[in-house]
Order: C-alpha cells, then structure tokens, then sequence
C-alpha cells in the first residue's frame, strides 16, 4: 500500500504530500487519519482540507451555461460562495489571469486546481495517486451521462 493523493469529494493524503504544500505556502488543514492493513499502522495519513477556495473562471473569455431554478427560471447562485453562479455546464475554460496560490479549490467545478510549478513538483518527487488535467482541456459537465 502506498499514496499520497486520494480522492474525489474529500481527499487523504501522505505526510510528504503535506510537505509539499507546506513548502509551497499552500493554505490547508491536515487532519491526522490511522490508516490499519493486517492489523498494521501504515504509514502518516491525513484527510486534506483546502484553505482556500478562488472563483477561478474568466467569465469573459470562457464559455458556459449557467444553471437556472426551475420553479422562478432565475439563474441559480452557489450558497456556500456567492455570487458565484451554478454552472449547468463548461465548454471551454479559461482562467481568470491574476495571481493566485499554488493549490486551491476552484469553487466553479468543486475540484482541486494547482499551478504548473507545483504540478512539477509533485511528479520530480514521485508522489502517488495524481492525474493532471490542464485547465484548458477541463470541461465541466456534471450531468454528463445521465
């Protein structure tokens, strides 16, 4: 057994996952998790909480559906960020192009997004358990074979 990056909704993560967040001055709260094989401790394993979330989306140059309500037909807007908009769909995605941290959650698709520096960071070390997608190949649709 051996990873240091799990997950889709909540992620867990190696303690040299950690490190390289923390060497990256990634905002985020590592909570200690016990990982047992065979009645065996493995390895240090967290569950990762990311510390900040950016409305990444340039709005201008991208292309997109915006969810609306069914009963009013008003365009629906995320309650946990407003007045960030639900987004029914993203067709092309085109980041906004102001600075931001080097791993965050992008609070238009709900996923982790990172930069290419750390990107390269993780795959000269080797880390586990990472697929890398970039942001202008991302499409978001969430209903997609329903």
């Amino acid at each position: 057994m051996g990873f240091d990056f799990y997950g889709e909704q909540s992620y867990m993560v190696s303690e040299q996952f950690c490190d390289l967040c923390r060497e990256y001055s990634v905002p985020f709260r590592p909570v200690p998790l016990t990982l047992v094989l065979q009645g065996q401790q493995v390895g240090s394993y967290y569950f990762f909480l990311p510390g900040k979330y950016v409305a990444l989306l340039d709005t201008e140059r991208s292309e997109y559906e915006i969810d609306t309500d069914l009963e009013t037909g008003q365009p629906m807007v995320d309650q946990l960020f407003p007045p960030t908009p639900v987004y029914k769909k993203i067709s092309r995605f085109v980041p906004r192009s102001d600075e931001t941290c080097s791993l965050f959650s992008c609070i238009e698709i709900g996923k982790l997004v990172c930069s290419g520096d750390f990107r390269d960071a993780v795959l000269e070390r080797g880390l586990k358990g990472m697929r890398f997608t970039p942001i202008q190949d991302f499409t978001y649709d969430p209903w997609a074979g329903w």
